[in-house]
This record gives structure tokens, sequence and C-alpha cells, in this order.
């Protein structure tokens, strides 16, 4: 589903930048306001400030193209400043009413109902993976493993995985941060299921001969299956093996198998 938030949240940066180049301007350019007397058609400009009237002649005048722009820029802050409220509210109290991500969240008693009952049309997912959407930033010095895609990702085993999904023209997007019942977390990766107009999870785990690494395996695989997430129908986990080995080819089976 098409996610507002992010663009408000984009709208209201770009304004953001806008006003404070204007603000800098501001900041060179007289103080005061203008008043005008036409004569025959001609146009003769006066300077109001601290209760003074000073004469500045016609339209030429430097002041006078400083004072007017002076105006159209305190104008366009005011309105700015207005549709910057509205936006920060808009994407503070926006609620994002995508099907899946409600199942997500949604009390156990729900999360099994099945997509199709609710009559969806098929999905378009063309560009899917490429538009905006909230990545998890922590660490970024990690993100050094340059992707087919031009995403930069974590391990050599990701950019694999991101490799062939993109050689398979399949969508992905790559650690999204979502919410499965109120709890904040970014799968490796979110991949439109074309055949099954759904999105699916893919988790993969690769240094699991580490003992702490594979504490944090097994605590994500635990919170997946206790939030109603089945293996292969919602998730894909997949593994190096001890020796940090990965079969390239037992991943490209199971893209194939579960992600077309």
């Amino acid at each position: 589903m098409y996610n507002s938030k992010l663009y408000v949240e984009k709208e209201l940066q770009y304004q953001d930048k806008v006003a404070g180049l204007y603000r800098k301007e501001l900041k060179d350019l007289p103080e005061g306001k203008l008043s005008v007397n036409t004569v025959k058609g001609k146009p003769y400009y006066f300077r109001l400030l601290n209760g003074k009237k000073t004469y500045l002649g016609n339209g030429e005048n430097e002041v006078v193209k400083a004072l007017q722009k002076r105006y159209f820029l305190e104008e366009s802050l005011k309105r700015m400043g207005c549709n910057q409220i509205l936006l920060d509210q808009l994407a503070k109290g926006y609620c994002e009413a995508d099907v899946q991500d409600l199942i997500l969240q949604a009390p156990k008693a729900y999360r099994q109902m099945p997509l199709d009952s609710f009559h969806l049309s098929e999905t378009d997912f063309s560009g899917w993976g490429s538009s905006s959407y909230e990545r998890n930033l922590k660490y970024p010095e990690n993100l050094v493993h340059r992707t087919l895609k031009g995403d930069f990702v974590r391990s050599k085993s990701e950019a694999i995985i991101s490799n062939l999904l993109f050689t398979k023209e399949i969508e992905y997007r790559y650690e999204e941060l979502i919410t499965i019942h109120g709890k904040s977390i970014s799968p490796d990766f979110r991949i439109a299921v074309k055949s099954e107009n759904r999105i699916k999870l893919l988790e993969h785990f690769g240094m699991i001969g580490n003992p702490n690494y594979l504490e944090d395996a097994m605590w994500k695989i635990k919170f997946y299956l206790e939030n109603g997430l089945k293996p292969w129908e919602d998730v894909i986990f997949t593994f190096e093996d001890i020796h940090g080995n990965i079969n390239t080819q037992l991943i490209d089976e199971i893209l194939e198998s579960f992600c077309r």
C-alpha cells in the first residue's frame, strides 16, 4: 500500500531546508515595509520604518526591490510555518493501513486470517523495492558491500542474496523498519512475491559459529514464531554453515520456490 507518511516526512525536510535558506537571505535585506502612490500610471515608492516614511523613487531603486523581496520571503515563511505544523501532525498521527502490517500487529486470535479473505485485487509491485521506505540506520559504517541494485548491505552473503533477487527481477527491500505486535524490527529482506500477491520476510543467518550471534538468531526465530509468522509461508530462513560457508545454489532454489 502507498505509504503517505514517507512523502510527508520528505516534504517536511524539504520545507525545513527552504525555510532555512529564506531566513538566511532575510538577514541581508533591509528592514521596513513599502507603500506606493501611483501618479499618471507611474508608481512612486515609500519606505515605512519605525514610524517614519522615506521616499525611495520608482521601482528601479535597489531598496524597493529588496523590500519587495523581503515581503515575499516573509509571507512564504508564514505559509511554510503553517504547512510544517500540519505536516508534522499528519506524520505523527498517520496510521499505515496495509493489511499485512495489520495482521503482524494484531492480537494472536486474528493473525491466522488468510489474505484472500479481504478480497484484495492483485497488487502492482513494480518499483516497490526502489520506492522510499524507512530503513534501519544503525551502524551505517558496516554497510560496505554494494549490490547490483545499488544498495549497500552488511555482508557478502546478503550481497549474494540481493543480487539473486535483482537478477530474478524480484522486488525487495533491505532492512526495512517494520512493527510486529508493537515491536520495531528490521528483517534482512522484505520480498514481494507476485504469485501469492503478498510480502514475505527473509532472514539470513551467517555467523552461527559465534555463540553471541547464534543467541540473537534464535531470539529472532522465536520472536517470529511466537507472533504467528509461519516458516516459508510468512518468513524464510537461510543459513550459512558453522564455518561461514554459503550454499548459493540452495539459496537460489529457495528463492525460486518461495519468492516468485
